[in-house]
């Protein structure tokens, strides 16, 4: 859990690659006088590199990962909706925490404005693509799944295929576990697939719980 003393690091590491893209880059500069989904931005369609510093974009985020660093920067779009994804991530988080869930999210937590764009944080996980081979399978067939046990988890739902991941991983957390996707569902976090899960220390965390 980040102290008071690691965000104000944060807030200087950060606001200094800002001010390094802001200056150097119009678009970026553009974005952040009105942050929004943008389709002919250099970042919509594929990561955007300048040295160790990388832009990826999703549906309702802009995402800037450093490559040494262990936490990356979210910034929420302006939706038409009004909603904040970041703020409701931060917020689920906040709820997992008191329920003693949070083990199983990566960390989240508001960081700073920038040029008046709400910034925050997430702990930086392994995702699928940073891994030699389907790490899924990689996980089930280490907890012992057979062939046809692996097809069945492949035509089963996203949810029941992150259910199972979790349960592979935490087997002595199984009622935890049960308790942790309620507590998904009734949030209304459903978008579970394979991008959206990630590894910390070799264990499976939910890295996109907006319920965008």
């Amino acid at each position: 859990i980040m102290n008071r003393a690691t965000i104000n690091e944060y807030v200087a590491i950060y606001s200094d690659v800002l001010d390094y893209l802001t200056d150097n880059y119009c678009d970026f500069y553009d974005f952040m006088c009105e942050p929004r989904y943008i389709d002919d931005a250099p970042w919509a369609y594929d990561d955007f590199c300048d040295g160790n510093i990388r832009v990826v974009s999703g549906a309702t985020r802009l995402c800037i990962i450093l490559e040494n660093e262990g936490y990356v920067l979210k910034i929420p779009f302006y939706m038409k909706s009004g909603t904040n994804y970041c703020m409701r991530e931060a917020d689920v988080y906040d709820d997992a925490k008191a329920r003693g869930l949070d083990k199983f999210l990566a960390e989240t937590l508001y960081l700073m404005d920038y040029m008046g764009a709400e910034c925050y944080l997430m702990k930086k996980a392994k995702t699928y693509d940073d891994f030699d081979g389907d790490i899924f399978e990689r996980t089930l067939r280490v907890s012992g799944y057979s062939d046809e046990e692996i097809d069945e988890y492949y035509d089963s739902t996203y949810e029941e295929r992150a259910k199972q991941i979790f349960l592979c991983s935490y087997g002595s957390y199984e009622e935890e576990i049960n308790e942790f996707f309620d507590f998904l569902a009734a949030s209304c976090i459903s978008d579970l697939h394979h991008m959206n899960i990630g590894f910390i220390n070799g264990a499976p965390v939910i890295i996109d719980y907006a319920g965008y």
